[in-house]
């Protein structure tokens, strides 16, 4: 309850959520072509890969500096809870801002037609259960593309 409530009063909370939004239905769109199940979650993954990285790196440069010198504060949550929490809120956004934006589109009224004629966004047809596995696992991936070599190292994951 506290480190959810902490992360979101963070000053980049909120443009780490709304970039990892804005680029999940980007992806979304780009890659989701056809209702099946597995485009839709394999879609959902990247999208939550893809906002891992980009909310990561948002955060990161609207990030205080202390004393001066470059990197992270001290008094920042640490480790992948400090910029999870934002950034799969953000997929998840998209997923309920996607559906909504779809009855936008000319011609919505038919959704089944147009799920059958391929010509739907892809942010639509992305379900929203796809979207809690883009959040859930997709997000902590691409938040891990950014970690430093040494916590990686330090946590004994790597033989090298």
């Amino acid at each position: 309850g506290a480190d959810f409530v902490g992360a979101l009063k963070q000053k980049t909370a909120l443009p780490a959520m709304g970039a990892s939004a804005g680029l999940s239905l980007l992806i979304a769109w780009l890659l989701a072509r056809h209702d099946a199940p597995g485009q839709a979650v394999g879609a959902a993954f990247l999208c939550g890969i893809g906002a891992g990285v980009f909310g990561s790196l948002v955060s990161q440069s609207l990030a205080p500096e202390a004393d001066g010198r470059s990197g992270p504060r001290a008094d920042r949550l640490p480790g992948v809870t400090a910029s999870f929490i934002p950034i799969a809120l953000g997929v998840l956004l998209a997923g309920v801002l996607g559906p909504i934006a779809g009855l936008g589109v000319p011609g919505a009224g038919r959704l089944l037609s147009g799920v059958a004629r391929g010509d739907l966004p892809g942010w639509v047809l992305v379900t929203p259960t796809a979207w809690a596995v883009g959040a859930m696992i997709g997000v902590p991936v691409g938040i891990s593309f950014l970690q430093p070599k040494q916590a990686v190292h330090a946590s004994g994951l790597t033989h090298s």
